[in-house]
């Protein structure tokens, strides 16, 4: 299968999760839930939240999978930037990265 070809409404299956490296017990937990497998909804994503599935793992590894989308890494490194930079005050680490992305 080839994991760059998702979209809304395609089936994600444990073959595709084990190809992007997904870690084992997430696998696990998706075999749990969806054991044929699951089509790409709201639905879905809501009820793999709802198992503490790390959902955003998920979507950064479909858009970065085989240097798909290489501006995702840039961007994630910016962000742990700013953040560290603001430490916890989220409105100082949100000013800060609005200065930054806007420069781009």
């Amino acid at each position: 299968m080839n994991v760059l070809n998702i979209k809304a409404g395609t089936r994600i299956t444990v073959k595709m999760l084990e190809a992007i490296d997904a870690c084992p017990s997430e696998v696990t937990k998706f075999k749990d839930l969806w054991p044929k497998g699951v089509a790409l909804r709201k639905k879905s994503l809501l009820q793999a939240a709802g198992a503490e599935m790390d959902i955003n793992w998920f979507a950064h590894a479909i858009l970065t999978h085989d240097g798909r989308w290489p501006e995702v890494e840039r961007y994630d490194n910016l962000y742990l930037a700013t953040d560290r930079l603001a430490g916890t005050n989220y409105d100082a680490a949100y000013s800060l990265w609005e200065m930054i992305r806007r420069r781009e």
